[in-house]
This record gives structure tokens, sequence and C-alpha cells, in this order.
């Protein structure tokens, strides 16, 4: 049985709230020409699995997971400021970025990724840190989007990293659906 497979975090709540709050502020002026990441979805992702052979790669993504875990400490970043896949110009993807603790879960990607090697994984794009908001099908409304990215600037979003999470990502009628298979906490 293959799965659809990704090793992050999720977010906590309060931060769900902040990004629902954007979403209320800015999300009008998009029309349908967004489609937002529902709040119980919001996560970092560290590395993309991709579709897995669950019952052949499991064992190994989960010892990866440890290794890294059994070496890292807590996390903390801080969210804000608002950009886009490919650009801001022609967005396809918005996402918050981070100001603070980028550098450290891109060294924590970093080994995990090179722990996951070892069991044929390839990652082909470089780690860039962000949490995805929304994907764009056509461009939103020019005011809109500067009236997001002006709201997105007066985010300070923190979060403390506690764990890996090794995350099941189902497509169903009602959307998207992530399910944890596995997590383990940060030192």
């Amino acid at each position: 049985m293959t799965m659809r497979l990704f090793i992050g975090f999720r977010l906590s709540a309060a931060i769900s709230e902040q990004v629902k709050e954007l979403r209320s502020l800015a999300g009008p002026g998009f029309g349908r020409s967004a489609a937002w990441v529902a709040p119980e979805n919001l996560h970092l992702t560290c590395a993309f699995l991709g579709e897995v052979r669950a019952e052949e790669k499991l064992p190994g993504i989960k010892k990866a997971m440890d290794a890294v875990a059994g070496d890292q400490s807590r996390i903390t970043v801080t969210l804000g400021g608002l950009g886009a896949f490919p650009s801001l110009e022609r967005p396809r993807v918005l996402w918050l970025g981070l100001t603070e603790g980028a550098d450290e879960l891109k060294a924590l990607a970093q080994k995990l990724r090179a722990g996951l090697k070892g069991g044929g994984f390839i990652f082909e794009r470089e780690f860039s840190p962000h949490l995805t908001l929304c994907r764009v099908k056509f461009p939103p409304d020019a005011s809109a989007l500067a009236e997001a990215v002006n709201k997105a600037r007066e985010l300070k979003i923190r979060e403390t990293v506690a764990s890996l999470e090794l995350i099941e990502s189902r497509l169903l009628e009602a959307g998207r659906d992530y399910r944890t298979l596995y997590s383990t906490g940060l030192l």
C-alpha cells in the first residue's frame, strides 16, 4: 500500500487563529481566486517524501526521525511576512516566511534529509521554510494582495518546534486530510 507522506510539524491553535484573522482581513479581496489551507491543516514541512510504500519504508523513516530528534534541541521560530511562489507578481502559492529560527530549521531539515537518503529518498529542491496559506488559481485583485502583504508584515507569530511528525496526506471529497502516523520529540 502506498501513502503520500511528509515530515514536518503542525502548528498550535493560537497560530491557526492568527492565520484565520489574516485570512478574514485579506481573503474577501481574493474572492474565488484562492484555495485557502484549512486551519487544522497548517504545518511546516521539513521533508516531502511523496508516494511511499509504507510497509517497506516506515521503519527507516522512523529511524531517521528518531536519530535527528535525539540530537536536536527545540527550535523557536517566528512567522511573519508574506511571500509567494514563484513571486508576488505572479503568485501561485502564498506563504508566511520565518523571521526567526529559519537557519536552525534549515539545519534540522538538512540532517533529516541526509538520514533519509540512505532509505532511497531524493530531495531535488533546497529546503525553504515557509507556511503555505493558500494556492492561487488566478491572479487576485492587486489591492487585496497589497493589503495581505501589509497585514502579514505586522504578524510576529512565535512557535516552538517540539517534535517531528510523520504525516499522511489524503485527498478526500472535502479537501486534504492530514493524519499523524508517528511523532518523536526534540530535546
